[in-house]
């Protein structure tokens, strides 16, 4: 019985799983770029998972991203993502980093993260 409790707390930290983070990024400026780096907080350390590359646009418009990676679970039966997003759709046009944090997402075997977000004047 203590081997299957070692087992069942020990083992989720070491399980790889694959990580992949899809959504519409939006800004109502004429021209703005944006580059984004996700995370997952850890009670001790958090986990690094991605980043995207920069990439912008010369109009208003909604732009679709898809990055993946694999992580190394906490032994959490969740995670908790957060991003950063480097962006200039701002009223002045000036680059500010702006943290999102998602909802708590059940750990799976492969875990799809949708999002959606409108970065217009957002810091």
């Amino acid at each position: 019985m203590k081997l299957l409790l070692i087992f069942l707390f020990i083992f989720p930290q070491f399980y790889c799983r694959t990580i992949n983070f899809m959504g519409e990024i939006t800004c109502r400026k004429p021209i703005w770029c944006y580059s984004m780096v996700f995370w997952e907080e850890d009670n001790i350390e958090d986990d690094y998972i991605i980043q995207s590359y920069k990439t912008c646009s010369k109009k208003q418009t909604t732009k679709n991203f898809s990055v993946g990676d694999d992580d190394y679970g906490d032994g959490s039966f969740n995670y908790e993502f957060y991003t950063f997003i480097t962006h200039n759709c701002t009223t002045n046009g000036q680059e500010v980093t702006y943290r999102h944090t998602f909802p708590d997402t059940p750990a799976l075997q492969t875990t799809n993260v949708f999002y959606k977000i409108d970065i217009t004047d957002v810091f």
